[in-house]
């Protein structure tokens, strides 16, 4: 059976609805296609979905949007950002305008204190920051009480829209300027017109009464318009490429093999036209040796839409459909995970996935590349994991042969990274 994947590229309005888009991912007996950009729908819903999913979770929550926007402070600041952006409009001063939109410490703190008391005095918040809690997202540590997780979550949330206008309208450098920098220039008139429309209109909507929501739309309107908004190009990961997978972990008897996946990294291409490399060939083959072994239950293709900048091809996609087309492998047996941008994800996003199938979260994970990506997971990548993610996606890393190492997902997988927008 061939595989054809053809992907989605959504651009929505802006506004938030809370409507979820399902990515489709297409199985036919064609070669693949490259990317096709269908209706656009609520793009703006699904990136704070999956960037910002507390907002999210306030955004499709009526009583609680009332009561941030009843909230005393949290109101003062609203009406006081949005004058200052109306000011600078009026004056002409985009730059100012979108530099204004970040919130200062000082507000962040307000907002912080507001999270605090509401968190003990309203018993929908209250619900709601233990749902958010339960989820991992923010959970760098467990055991923190509401007070600090509240402030620890914040500052991830405004620190995400921070970053997000200052690489994506201003480009300053990301930390991976080759394959994630901006491509929009905000000297050009048409891009400053269309900006200061949306600027306006979302001044007046009602829901600029939200002190998070005029930073929000611009944080997300950064990425569409930089094209930008590969967190959602797979959404839900549980259907297409992923659905038969997802009916054989349901029938699956872990308890049988030593390993839940063998973990393949990708190799992305430097060359526009090349879907896959030799390199990343070899690494399937190596895999299916390991995987013929019966040690292990599924095999995980992981890697994005990576080299070159802002390509047409997934590495993850394509190393499924070689494998499927010309090794033969069962396509239920092979999960995609086609976000992760760099090693440290490969491993980070590959716990997600398993946490997301659930398949057991505790059992080892086998990783299957070549020697020079082994030796680098084993002696170099963890001081990497600590400056991208702050804490190791794994445990128990265990060199088992040049090209063989097993590890034990990690929780904290699961703790949003605002500071990558494009894989948070």
């Amino acid at each position: 059976m061939q595989l054809k994947y053809t992907r989605l590229i959504t651009n929505g309005k802006g506004l938030l609805t809370g409507g979820i888009l399902c990515c489709i991912l297409l199985l036919t007996g064609a070669k693949a296609a490259k990317a096709q950009k269908p209706a656009p729908k609520d793009t703006a819903a699904l990136l704070t979905r999956h960037i910002y999913p507390f907002l999210s979770l306030v955004n499709n929550n009526q009583q609680l949007q009332s009561t941030l926007a009843r909230y005393k402070p949290l109101r003062k600041m609203a009406r006081a950002n949005n004058k200052v952006l109306r000011g600078d409009l009026k004056a002409g001063r985009l730059e100012s305008a979108i530099r204004d939109l970040a919130l200062t410490q000082r507000q962040v703190q307000t907002l912080t204190r507001a999270l605090i008391f509401l968190n003990r005095h309203n018993p929908d918040m209250a619900a709601a920051i233990q749902k958010i809690r339960a989820t991992g997202a923010y959970s760098w540590n467990p055991t923190d009480p509401d007070s600090a997780f509240l402030r620890k979550m914040t500052e991830n949330i405004t620190g995400g829209f921070q970053y997000a206008l200052n690489v994506y309208y201003f480009g300053r450098q990301p930390q991976y300027g080759k394959i994630d920098g901006i491509s929009i220039d905000l000297k050009d008139q048409h891009t400053r017109s269309a900006l200061r429309d949306s600027l306006l209109r979302w001044s007046n909507s009602r829901s600029a009464g939200l002190a998070y929501y005029l930073p929000l739309q611009a944080a997300l309107n950064a990425l569409r318009l930089n094209g930008r908004t590969e967190a959602i190009w797979y959404d839900p990961l549980t259907q297409g490429m992923n659905g038969g997978p997802w009916a054989r972990v349901k029938q699956t008897d872990f308890s049988r093999y030593k390993y839940s996946a063998i973990l393949v990294p990708g190799l992305g291409p430097e060359l526009p036209e090349v879907r896959l490399t030799e390199g990343g060939k070899q690494r399937c083959r190596m895999a299916l040796a390991e995987f013929n072994k019966g040690e292990a239950a599924f095999l995980i293709v992981s890697g994005g839409h990576v080299h070159p900048n802002k390509t047409p091809f997934c590495e993850a996609v394509e190393m499924k459909k070689y494998m499927v087309d010309s090794l033969h492998v069962d396509e239920a047996k092979i999960l995609i995970e086609p976000y992760a941008r760099h090693t440290t994800t490969n491993l980070r996003n590959s716990a997600r996935l398993i946490k997301l199938m659930g398949m057991p979260f505790q059992m080892p994970v086998l990783i299957v590349t070549d020697e020079a990506q082994s030796a680098y997971i084993n002696k170099g990548m963890r001081k990497v994991s600590f400056r991208d993610l702050g804490y190791t996606p794994y445990s128990h890393l265990q060199v088992l042969a040049p090209t063989l190492t097993s590890f034990i997902p990690e929780a904290k997988s699961l703790i949003i990274n605002p500071l990558d927008p494009l894989d948070p």
